[in-house]
């Protein structure tokens, strides 16, 4: 479904432009239909920004990403439109995706008007109402603006918004890191449910081993911009084969700085 291959991200900076950092560097993977993959590393490693490059909100400096065998940067308009509304990102603080002087009925019902999947205001409601039975949310939520509900309410209005799109694939970039741990366990029991109901494929970004654990069944593990081993979720935890990846999973010292480690 989705596939990024030798995917280089880099950016400049200094007065001349001429400091050149690698975000990501030559990243390879697939992700096929109703497959769950998690990215794992520590912050700082260039997770997000791969994540950026796969929901093609980024373009890369080299290298290239296709959704479906149609390379991003060769689309059509109705090509891109399309892809838009397959591939979709949930993000670490959700509230900063929503606009703050509109109301949150405008905000859920929105993804419906763009995509025109509603054929009256009436039907606009029925769909928004049946999703927020699914997800928990009350009704009078929808006069209120998104300063003033929960973190964790936030987060079920962005899930909601996407999963009335039904996407192919969805791209989750840490969203339970800003949630106390009660409410985190909430949404990934949440997402789950969603996932199996639909057949959804998953890209969960996280640098925590038990969320990633619990949501993935194989996962990538990236280093310094850098995917170092890609393995079943099991195979990770239980036999990993890079000295990094030993290191997440706590079956080792850090690596020394500088010291290569093992290909996976």
């Amino acid at each position: 479904m989705l596939e990024l291959k030798n995917v280089t991200k880099q950016y400049r900076s200094g007065i001349f432009g001429n400091a050149v950092t690698k975000a990501v560097d030559d990243a390879c993977f697939s992700i096929g239909e109703n497959e769950r993959v998690g990215l794992l590393g520590e912050s700082g490693c260039g997770k997000t920004t791969l994540a950026r490059l796969a929901a093609g909100l980024l373009a890369p400096t080299g290298g290239e990403v296709l959704f479906e065998g149609r390379p991003l940067d060769k689309m059509s308009k109705t090509e891109q439109k399309d892809f838009r509304k397959n591939v979709q990102i949930i993000f670490q603080n959700p509230q900063l995706a929503f606009n703050p002087r509109m109301k949150l009925y405008d905000t859920i019902v929105e993804p419906l008007r763009i995509y025109g999947l509603a054929q009256s205001k009436w039907e606009e409601r029925e769909i928004a109402a049946e999703y927020m039975a699914q997800l928990g949310l009350p009704e009078d939520i929808y006069s209120r603006y998104p300063h003033e509900i929960s973190g964790g309410q936030a987060q079920r209005i962005a899930i909601m918004r996407i999963i009335m799109l039904e996407p192919h694939l969805i791209i989750a970039d840490e969203p339970t890191t800003m949630l106390d741990v009660s409410v985190q366990a909430q949404i990934l029991n949440l997402m789950r449910a969603l996932l199996d109901r639909r057949k959804t494929s998953l890209l969960f970004v996280s640098h925590d081993l038990d969320v990633i654990r619990a949501m993935c069944d194989r996962i990538l593990v990236i280093k310094d911009g850098s995917i170092v081993e890609d393995n079943t979720t099991q195979e990770i935890f239980n036999h990993p084969r890079d000295e990094y990846t030993k290191y997440l999973v706590g079956n080792s010292v850090p690596p020394v700085c500088g010291e290569k480690s093992a290909s996976a």
